[in-house]
């Protein structure tokens, strides 16, 4: 009987302190979360907190207020972070900085095409980091609308892309057996 006693004793003993420990991680989750919301909802100085999420609002409110270096700069940080799934909003949204900006510059100027080329770079890299995510893939669309890969232009003949060629060449052979 007494060591059923001990035995008891001791697995309450053990479940009091895992209890503990339980109650300090949640805790300290339950503090964590209350400073993010509290920035959020502007309530602290912004320079406080580094926390992944909150540079990512940063970058949202500089991007907002058309502060778009300070956005790209933000985003491009939070690209080298860890994490899979923010790299790859990072990358989306610096891509949206960039394709935002190109598309109000007039076509003439000649800031336009570098920018519209970095945001289909970076919608790239997100694109290999989250391939299923379809707004990366109707941005990416955009910005390929707006400056087309593909046929290379010739100075003295049509437009020929080495890729279609080379299917067309492949494909002569090719007979359909359909009635």
């Amino acid at each position: 009987m007494d060591r059923i006693l001990r035995f008891i004793n001791s697995g309450l003993l053990l479940l009091g302190i895992a209890a503990v420990v339980m109650a300090a991680v949640a805790g300290c989750q339950w503090w964590q979360q209350t400073k993010i919301n509290d920035f959020v909802s502007n309530q602290i100085e912004e320079t406080s907190l580094s926390h992944p999420h909150i540079r990512f609002h940063q970058a949202i409110q500089a991007a907002a207020a058309e502060d778009r270096q300070r956005a790209r700069d933000i985003y491009t940080e939070l690209g080298t972070g860890k994490g899979r799934g923010l790299r790859a909003s990072a990358y989306y949204n610096r891509g949206n900085v960039n394709l935002n900006y190109a598309l109000l510059l007039p076509e003439a100027n000649p800031k336009r095409l570098p920018l519209i080329e970095l945001a289909k770079q970076d919608y790239r890299i997100a694109l290999g980091m989250s391939p299923s995510v379809h707004d990366i893939q109707y941005n990416l669309a955009l910005a390929l609308r707006q400056i087309p890969e593909g046929p290379l232009a010739l100075p003295d003949g049509p437009k020929i892309s080495p890729v279609l060629e080379e299917r067309e060449i492949e494909t002569l052979d090719f007979t359909s057996e359909l009635p």
